[in-house]
C-alpha cells in the first residue's frame, strides 16, 4: 500500500464526516433489481417493507493499491478511469458474495465510510445482506444490486439510496475504536451507536414504519 500522507487534521475530519453516519436513516426507494433466470424483479422500497438504520460504520481513508476494491473504485468494467465524487456510493461485492455499500468522503479521494451493519425496525443489527433478503432480494441478485447502486449520489433530492436524519433520536457519544483491527492495515477506526441510541432507535423505526404504511 502506498505511504499514507494525510495529516491529524485530515484524519479527524475523515473521522468526523464518517462517524456522522451512524444513526442515519437509510433510504431504498424505487430501487430496480432486473429479473433473473427463476427470480423476480425486485424495486427496493423501505415504505411498507422495513425501515432502517446506519449503527457501524468503519472509516477507510486511503484504498489498499493492487486490489479489486481499488480497481474497482478507480475504473469501470472497461478499464476506463472514472471519478467518484464526495457522497457518492461505492459498492461492491466483498468476501463471499456480500454486497458492501460505502459512502465516499469529501477532503481525500480515496476516502471512504463503510457501512459494515444496519439496524431493522426490530432492533435487531443485520449485515446488508440479511437487510436486503428481508427486503426480498435473492443472494443471487446481490452481485446485479452491487451493479446499480455502486455511483448514486445520496445528496440528489431523488436518489435511491439516501441517508436521511431522524428526529427524536437519543443524543449520546457513539462507540469510538481506532484501528481496531491491525491485520487491516487501511482500517482507521471503527464507530458503532451507542447502547442508548439502539435502545432509542429500536422505539423510533417502527413509528417511522407505522407512519410510511
Amino acid at each position: 500500500m502506498a505511504k499514507l500522507e494525510l495529516s491529524h487534521q485530515q484524519i479527524g475530519q475523515l473521522r468526523d464526516q464518517s462517524a456522522e453516519l451512524v444513526g442515519k436513516r437509510v433510504v431504498l426507494d424505487g430501487l430496480h433489481i432486473p429479473r433473473q433466470k427463476g427470480v423476480e424483479a425486485v424495486t427496493l422500497r423501505t415504505q411498507g417493507n422495513i425501515a432502517l438504520a446506519v449503527s457501524q460504520v468503519e472509516l477507510f481513508p486511503q484504498l489498499v493499491e493492487d486490489t479489486k476494491y481499488h480497481q474497482r473504485f478507480h475504473y469501470d468494467e472497461k478499464s476506463t478511469p472514472i471519478t467518484r465524487n464526495p457522497h457518492e456510493t461505492f459498492v461492491f461485492q466483498g468476501q463471499g458474495g456480500n454486497p458492501a455499500v460505502s459512502i465516499v468522503l469529501p477532503e481525500h479521494e480515496d476516502a471512504i465510510a463503510v457501512i459494515k451493519r444496519v439496524i431493522a425496525h426490530d432492533g435487531e443489527e443485520l449485515t446488508w445482506s440479511a437487510a436486503l433478503q428481508r427486503l426480498g432480494l435473492d443472494v443471487s441478485q446481490f452481485k446485479d444490486f452491487s451493479d446499480i447502486a455502486d455511483g448514486i449520489l445520496i445528496t440528489r433530492r431523488d436518489a435511491h439510496v439516501q441517508l436521511v436524519d431522524i428526529d427524536g433520536i437519543a443524543d449520546d457519544d457513539d462507540e469510538f475504536r481506532e484501528r481496531p483491527n491491525p491485520k487491516v492495515q487501511n482500517l482507521d477506526s471503527v464507530t458503532r451507536l451507542s447502547r442508548r441510541r439502539r435502545e432509542s432507535l429500536r422505539e423510533l423505526l417502527p413509528e417511522l414504519l407505522r407512519a410510511e404504511q
